[in-house]
């Protein structure tokens, strides 16, 4: 199989499928989409060569622990058709890099965007979170928990690792109000994986509605960062 898979979480049917047809066109990638309404997501996905919708989808909410496991689900397929390296996409969230340059950071494996300033009405003000997650790192203190855009690759070798011993339960009832953007970042932390800076730039429709995003500037301090 590819190399390189991408994969990503809708709820029907996938937005921009035009826009995504266009970056995907050509290219060695497996296509890897988790919907609630798989049969919407196939119809809108046609003529997108290498895409595999999960049957059977989890029942998943907004910033709960389901989205992990339906994160999960795609890892495990991508990898089990012999990718390397697999990056969690949104279908709102386009990336303003050709797809090339895309395929090319991959290579480094596992990549995480840390969100630096996250929402002060957020789990991290939560008061009644802070011993847990604080003993569940074993840092002594909650700023020591990582947040990290959703959009993140994760290689072969990472996931098996994290997979082999999964905490999806355990996130949920210790890690109580914990949106799913801390699974990932922190089981790397916890089983000592090295997560490297993504430098993921997207654009999205609505900023504001997309609370995982970290907004840049496109000055000449940003191209040089991704250069």
């Amino acid at each position: 199989g590819p190399q390189r898979t991408c994969t990503s979480q809708v709820y029907g049917s996938v937005e921009y499928a035009d826009v995504w047809r266009a970056y995907f066109r050509s290219q060695n990638c497996g296509v890897y989409v988790h919907s609630k309404r798989p049969a919407a997501a196939k119809a809108s996905l046609n003529g997108i060569p290498g895409v595999e919708v999960l049957e059977h989808p989890t029942d998943t909410s907004w910033g709960d622990v389901s989205l992990v496991e339906a994160t999960a689900r795609l890892f495990r397929s991508a990898f089990a058709a012999g990718c390397d390296v697999s990056c969690l996409c949104s279908d709102t969230m386009l990336p303003v890099v050709p797809f090339r340059v895309l395929q090319m950071r991959l290579r480094a494996g596992s990549l995480f965007q840390v969100q630096s300033s996250p929402s002060s009405d957020e789990f991290e003000a939560r008061e009644g979170n802070r011993a847990m997650i604080s003993a569940k790192l074993n840092q002594g203190q909650l700023e020591n928990a990582t947040k990290a855009n959703m959009f993140f690759a994760m290689s072969r070798d990472d996931f098996a690792v994290l997979d082999a011993a999964p905490e999806f339960r355990a996130f949920e009832t210790i890690w109580v109000g914990a949106p799913d953007e801390y699974y990932w970042i922190n089981m790397m932390a916890l089983r000592g994986r090295d997560a490297r800076a993504g430098r993921f730039v997207y654009c999205a429709e609505d900023h504001a509605g997309v609370t995982a995003a970290e907004l840049h500037d496109l000055d000449a301090r940003l191209l040089e960062r991704l250069a």
